[in-house]
Order: C-alpha cells, then sequence, then structure tokens
C-alpha cells in the first residue's frame, strides 16, 4: 500500500478545497492532518497483517492461540481451562462399531465372568460343540462330533505297548505261516494258594510243588504196556486161588 500517495491526494484535496471555499476556515482539518496519518498507518499495518494470513486458496489461516482467554492447552498433561471440548455426532461410523463390539464385549465378559471359578481362579469350560457339531458322548459309532485326539510319540506306555504288539505279531504270523518259534520257559514256581512253590525236582515224596501229569489215552506205550498187563492179570487170574490163597496146579 503505497501511504505517501494517498496522504498527497487527501493534503491536495483539503489545499483545493480551502482555495475554492476562500472565506472557509479549514485550520481544523488540517490541524488534524498528522492524527490521520498515524491512524492510516495503523490501518495499512493491520491490512499488511491480515494479507499475511490469506493462504494461495483465499482462504483466512487460523491459529488458535487463545480458548475463551485461556491459552490453548497442548501436548499430553490434564483437563484445564484451555482444553477444547468436543462432540462426536451420533451417527459417526466408526464410534457406532467401537460401541457395538464393547457392548458385545461387555456381554461376553459378564457371561465369562459366571463362568469363573473364584476358589481356583479358573474359567469352567463346558464343551457342547466342535467346529458346529454336537460333541458325541458315551457309547456310539464314529461320526463329526467325535473329537480326534493324538498320543505322543514318545509316550512311554504307548511305546511299551508297540514293543509287545510287534513281538506278538511276529509269533502271529509264524503260527500262520505252520511254523512254530521255540520259546524258552523256565519253570521255577507253581503256582498255589496265595504264594508260589518252587517246583519239586528229583527224589521224595509228593507235594504241593509237585507237577500233576496225564498221559495221552493213545499213547503207543502206554497201549502196549497195558496190552501186558491185561495178559499177566489173564495167567494170574487162571493159577491163583483168591479164596485159599494159594496157586493151583494141575498134575499133568
Amino acid at each position: 500500500m503505497n501511504q505517501s500517495k494517498y496522504l498527497k491526494q487527501i493534503t491536495n484535496a483539503i489545499n483545493n478545497l480551502a482555495i475554492n471555499v476562500g472565506t472557509v476556515d479549514m485550520s481544523g482539518i488540517l490541524a488534524n492532518e498528522t492524527d490521520m496519518n498515524g491512524h492510516l498507518s495503523n490501518i495499512e499495518d493491520g491490512i499488511l497483517t491480515l494479507d499475511g494470513c490469506i493462504n494461495s486458496g483465499n482462504k483466512l489461516k487460523v491459529n488458535l492461540c487463545e480458548l475463551n482467554d485461556a491459552g490453548i492447552s497442548r501436548n499430553s498433561g490434564d483437563l484445564e481451562d484451555g482444553t477444547p471440548r468436543m462432540c462426536i455426532a451420533s451417527n459417526d461410523v466408526n464410534i457406532s462399531a467401537v460401541k457395538s463390539n464393547t457392548d458385545n464385549m461387555s456381554t461376553v465378559l459378564t457371561n465369562l465372568n459366571a463362568c469363573l471359578d473364584t476358589f481356583r481362579n479358573k474359567v469352567t469350560v463346558d464343551l457342547s460343540k466342535i467346529n458346529t457339531n454336537t460333541i458325541s458322548v458315551d457309547a456310539g459309532v464314529n461320526d463329526a462330533g467325535v473329537i480326534r485326539v493324538a498320543v505322543a510319540d514318545n509316550d512311554t506306555n504307548l511305546s511299551l505297548i508297540n514293543t509287545y504288539i510287534n513281538a506278538l505279531n511276529t509269533l502271529v504270523q509264524a503260527w500262520n505261516s505252520g511254523y512254530v518259534p521255540a520259546v524258552n520257559v523256565n519253570l521255577r514256581g507253581i503256582q498255589y494258594g496265595a504264594g508260589a512253590n518252587p517246583i519239586s525236582v528229583g527224589a521224595g515224596a509228593s507235594d504241593n510243588a509237585t507237577i500233576r501229569m496225564t498221559i495221552a489215552n493213545d499213547d503207543t506205550n502206554l497201549s502196549a504196556m497195558k496190552t501186558k498187563i491185561d495178559s499177566i492179570y489173564t495167567i494170574l487170574n487162571d493159577v491163583w486161588d483168591s479164596t485159599n490163597h494159594y496157586l493151583r496146579t494141575h498134575a499133568s
């Protein structure tokens, strides 16, 4: 803004007015020229300041420094007079979603709290479904509600069972093939009553540790022995007088 140009124009206008009017006293107006010059200078400074606050989009740039005569609160801190109050729109999409989820979480937490075992500080869980399928209970056939379980590869008991099953499988396969593998058995005792008695060996009387045996009815040797004994009995029966207890004799 060209201040000198405007002041000169005002001065010339006043001089011309004084010359033309002639008899009009213009001394009061001329005396206020200094005050006018000062006011115009202040106005020019204000206009320049405002002009610097206008951006390229012809919009006024505003830098809030105070709120109701209190300095604007900045950075983290406590609530104070310079903290602006804000209000979120009732139909704000994100806040609405947050509220809905918060309500759902509150309901879930309330239900979980009802399941809390305060004595053991644990949550009681009652499994009723697996992958939307009702869990199968009690005896029955395999279905979608049966839970799959897996035994650890290094489970001690399972490993031992596997060893024994493999050994039994070897025996079964040998038996099915017609071959009976030899089994080394060391008999050390006979179970009798509440305890085990060592097997009786060597010469001696019969006792609880003596093994009972039976000979097959079709044993060849036993059958031959029986035949011979029957023949001897027949001969003896013919010559023995059981009443008088003497042998019968026949004179030739």
